[in-house]
């Protein structure tokens, strides 16, 4: 659902919500867009961009969310496209306590060649309107030429600026693998605390983040160590060994940005497309925040297992342990370097 390059709107309306009069005009038909209409490309640079947004998160509902059977008539019931939005636009009014900055609120029905087992997500883009100036040629009717700026007021955003607040929707039929119902950019909460910024995730959408740190954090570490193990044949045991210190060392930073990290291997890139597609299918979000103490018990020690073995070494003296390690007639041939070694009782 995220990075997509490829959007076509089929449905779209807007609807205003003026916070300081505390009213909401209600848009009572839909927009009129032609094939290669303006208004079609300009929401549908939106939609792209934010989805491509590094700060864009995925999120699931909450049981009790009021707006997820909205969104959900919205998805699967066109046919009444312009009496859901209404009820859209006045649940994101009561929902912000009036508190919402005034502006236009656009939803769309949107779908995308990327997701052909999808008939069509749901977008609600916050366009906050801001006053601006454009250029006007004036002369004094003597031959004197000049430009000066007038003033234009409330002008929603273009499609190269970024907004502030939007969340898409899918549904969630079987054949979709991932488990998250949302992705949601809202960029008034990131680092604050105060009640108008949780609005839009927690009151309108009744919506939770996909996933806390802790959990991306053991995602990235097992997704991270199998992709290398299911790689070992192909890449070689070094090349191997260096991904798994890299793993290691990621964690003991404060976030990871997978694509970044990815990038920067020293492998094939039909191998960095493998470890990629292992991350993503766990982490959709790209990148996420370390959870220290989670990553510290993950990276203490090694574990390999087979049957009838185990064999567990930390991770700080696993250079001087393991001194050779190659594959012979379908077995892992390891050279250990053990000083002290003595059999335990159990």
């Amino acid at each position: 659902m995220k990075q997509l390059e490829a959007v076509k709107i089929l449905n779209a309306i807007v609807h205003l919500v003026d916070s300081v009069k505390a009213d909401l005009t209600l848009s009572t038909r839909e927009l009129t867009m032609g094939k290669d209409s303006d208004l079609a490309e300009y929401f549908q640079d939106h939609i792209r961009n934010s989805l491509c947004d590094p700060s864009t998160r995925t999120a699931t509902f909450a049981k009790d969310s009021k707006f997820a059977p909205i969104a959900n008539t919205a998805i699967t019931s066109p046919a009444k496209f312009v009496e859901t939005s209404k009820e859209i636009a006045k649940h994101l009014y009561k929902s912000s306590d009036k508190r919402i900055s005034s502006g236009a609120v656009a939803i769309c029905l949107y779908s995308s060649p990327q997701e052909p087992k999808v008939t069509r997500f749901l977008a609600v883009l916050k366009l906050d309107p801001a006053d601006g100036f454009h250029p006007v040629e004036k002369n004094d009717g003597k031959g004197n030429v000049w430009v000066e700026f007038e003033k234009v007021e409330d002008v929603v955003p273009s499609s190269r600026e970024k907004l502030l607040k939007c969340a898409f929707i899918r549904p969630r039929p079987k054949e979709v693998a991932m488990d998250y119902d949302m992705v949601v950019l809202d960029r008034q909460s990131a680092g604050t605390t105060n009640e108008p910024a949780k609005f839009f995730m927690q009151k309108f959408l009744g919506a939770e983040h996909f996933g806390d740190s802790s959990d991306m954090t053991k995602k990235f570490y097992s997704s991270g160590v199998k992709a290398v193990e299911m790689l070992r044949p192909a890449i070689g045991n070094q090349k191997a060994e260096d991904i798994r210190k890299l793993i290691d060392a990621a964690l003991t930073g404060k976030s990871v940005d997978i694509g970044q990290w990815v990038g920067n291997l020293t492998v094939e890139q039909t191998h960095k497309d493998i470890i990629a597609k292992a991350f993503q299918a766990v982490i959709p979000d790209g990148s996420f925040d370390v959870d220290e103490n989670i990553a510290k018990a993950m990276v203490k020690k090694r574990t390999f297992r087979a049957h009838g073995f185990q064999m567990t070494i930390d991770a700080d003296e696993f250079d001087d342990i393991v001194k050779q390690r190659t594959e012979k007639d379908g077995y892992d041939e390891i050279i250990l370097h053990i000083p002290d070694l003595k059999e335990v009782a159990r």
